[in-house]
């Protein structure tokens, strides 16, 4: 059994977690580009382990890419189950559809 999810990752920090003397400025240094990228990842509840995969994008077609990498990964199981949640990527028809197939 799989966990999965991803998350969007950015090089700017946010402002709201910052530390500062209260009525100062605070100086938060910033890269000139706030790029975005998304890490999925799966983690086997059982053992711990662990598949991850970066992306520039959110888009269906870097899911069904993810889904792909853990269907490799997991090559000798017969059965794999993957717990996502709602998101419309996890839940179109498209994504059921590859979920189902044997490659």
């Amino acid at each position: 059994m799989l966990a999965a999810d991803e998350t969007i990752l950015r090089p700017f920090p946010p402002l709201r977690q910052a530390w500062g003397v209260r009525g100062g400025q605070v100086c938060v240094p910033v890269t000139g580009r706030n790029d975005r990228r998304v890490l999925y990842g799966a983690v086997n509840v059982r053992t711990g382990h662990r598949v991850l995969r970066r992306s520039k994008s959110m888009r269906q077609a870097e899911v069904h890419a993810f889904l792909r990498t853990l269907r490799s990964r997991y090559r000798s199981r017969r059965r794999v189950w993957l717990l996502l949640d709602r998101h419309g990527s996890h839940d179109s028809k498209a994504t059921r559809e590859l979920s189902w197939r044997r490659r």
